[in-house]
């Protein structure tokens, strides 16, 4: 198997206040994370196994006749999808992140898990905030990518 040396990738700086009642006072949530897309190699391959995991799911859906039996599993397969790509996010992307929103009144574990659990709450700014950052990795991913055309093409 080769081992090619890695390109540095771009770090991205993410801060979002978040409402204040998560923490009883000024809220907010800070990620240090790596560009994302195809500049990052395991993300470009984490995308792939996603990739090949949707189309399975939808080969198996194809085969339930029964309604609600294919509602239902569309529904699972698409929640197993996106909690599998902010999970690939994670992996492949956050560096470190920061918050103070308190959970039964004690500050939250900034640790995977705890993202994870985040981001199935049923807080809209806590998605919009997670949403946010996928954005500005995807960005500079893509900002990345573009510069190494623009050299590719000197």
């Amino acid at each position: 198997m080769l081992k090619l040396r890695s390109r540095d990738l771009p770090n991205v700086k993410f801060r979002r206040a978040l409402p204040e009642y998560l923490a009883n006072g000024p809220c907010f949530i800070e990620v240090d994370a790596r560009a994302g897309g195809a500049a990052n190699p395991a993300y470009a391959s984490g995308q792939e196994r996603l990739f090949i995991q949707a189309r399975i799911a939808d080969r198996g859906l194809e085969k339930i006749t029964d309604d609600k039996a294919h509602v239902e599993t569309n529904w699972a397969n698409m929640t197993d999808i996106l909690r599998g790509r902010l999970g690939l996010m994670y992996d492949a992307c956050v560096i470190e992140w920061r918050c103070n929103i308190l959970n039964d009144d004690v500050p939250v574990v900034c640790d995977r898990g705890t993202f994870l659990e985040l981001a199935d709450a049923k807080v809209p700014e806590i998605a919009a905030a997670i949403q946010d950052l996928e954005k500005a990795i995807m960005e500079a991913g893509a900002a990345l990518q573009a510069e190494t055309q623009a050299v590719i093409k000197n």
